[in-house]
This record gives C-alpha cells, structure tokens and sequence, in this order.
C-alpha cells in the first residue's frame, strides 16, 4: 500500500510540474480563460462609480440641506420670539422681525432658497418659512429635496407668567412638607 501512494505522489507531482510550466505558455485553452474574465472588472467598474460617486455628492448636499433646515427652524423662532418681546408698536416689530430674520437666517444660509411668510397679530407672531434645494446630478441623476418649518411664539403675558411660577412653587412647597411628614411618621 505504501508504494501505490508513492507512486500516485510521484504522479500528481510530476502533473503539478507539468501544469506549472504550461502556465505560462500561451495556449488557446489558457488565452480563452484570461480573455474570458480580463475585462470584466473594467465594466463593473464603469457602471458602480458614477454610481458611487453620485451618493457620495449627494451625502455632502445633504448635509447642506439639513445645516440650511436647522438655520432656519432656529433662526425663525429667535427672530419670532424677539420681536415679540420687543415693547413697542407693531410696525416697529415688524421692521424688528425682518432685521432679525435676516441676521439669522438669510445671512447664514448655505445652498438653499427660502420662501417665508411672516405674520403679525395681537396674539402672537407666526414665521412659515419653505426650504428648497437642487443637488447637481444632471439630467439622470435629480435629487430636490424641499421642507416646510412652522414656528409660533404666542403673546408673553407677564402677569399670567408670574402667577405660573407661583403655583408651582405652592405645589413644590406642598410636596415636600407632605414629604416630611411622612418621613416623621416613618413611611
């Protein structure tokens, strides 16, 4: 049995050897095997990267989109909320609101066009804005993403405001002396 095995050893080496020096011998066999796969990865290739590099654009305007999205949520409520606060006549929180708005918002925008519609009434202020942007991708690649933002500040009422504050502070009050005495009684 042990010499069957040599044999059959000396065999498949001798085969191996064989087939190392026809490796690189150009044969129709070995021609049709490299030609067969050589360009494959090229085609792959050409049909992934734009694919590819299209997501990747789109990622980085993207997060232009939603930079300009969060300028405006928070330029709008901050522009709403000092007009409001402001102590004078409503024509002159108007002009205050639109010198606000656009030292917040439209100073700091990135890529995107805003359309904003302000209003004015004896209870509150009210600031629509609409977010719209265009990423390049040419004709086969379009990507427009749009967004709407609401933002209200309602009529500050000192009075109302105080007398909040104080309730909640009887409320306080009485839970912890409710708290101290059931700590006294052992509960």
């Amino acid at each position: 049995m042990d010499a069957v095995e040599e044999i059959a050893e000396e065999s498949t080496g001798k085969e191996n050897q064989e087939r190392e020096k026809n490796r690189y011998i150009m044969t129709e066999e070995n021609t049709r095997k490299s030609c067969e796969w050589k360009g494959s990865i090229t085609v792959e290739a050409s049909f992934l990267l734009p694919l590819i590099v299209y997501l990747i654009w789109n990622c980085v305007f993207l997060s232009f989109f939603v930079y300009d999205q969060c300028i405006v949520m928070q330029g709008s409520y901050c522009s709403a909320l000092r007009a409001e606060r402001l102590v004078a006549d409503d024509s002159e929180k108007k002009v205050m609101l639109e010198e606000k708005y656009r030292e917040t918002v439209e100073n700091r925008k990135v890529m995107c066009s805003i359309s904003t519609e302000k209003e004015l009434s004896d209870q509150k202020i009210v600031i629509d804005a609409g977010i719209n942007m265009k990423a390049p991708g040419g004709r086969f690649f379009f990507s427009n993403w749009r967004s709407e933002q609401h933002q209200a500040v309602e009529k500050f009422e000192p009075v109302a405001f105080i007398r909040m504050c104080r309730k909640a502070e009887n409320l306080i009050d009485f839970w912890n002396a409710g708290k101290t005495e059931r700590e006294s009684v052992g509960l």
